[in-house]
């Protein structure tokens, strides 16, 4: 079984979201954690790896 644990930074950040949305990140994280070992793993398209590389760059800049 798989656990989901939250850093403190990440309960900061859902702390800012409206309630709604924190609440809808938990609940699909929670299904994510009860349903792991159901999931059959899919590769990336190259416009998404695309999307996450420029995103994390883009945090990471900020974060600094």
């Amino acid at each position: 079984m798989v656990k989901v644990e939250w850093s403190a930074r990440a309960v900061e950040d859902l702390s800012k979201l409206d309630k709604p949305i924190a609440q809808r990140i938990i609940r699909k994280a929670a299904w994510f954690a009860d349903n792991f070992d159901h999931i059959t793993p899919e590769a990336l398209s190259r416009d998404l790896i695309r999307i996450i590389l420029v995103t994390r760059a883009e945090t990471d800049k900020n974060n600094h």
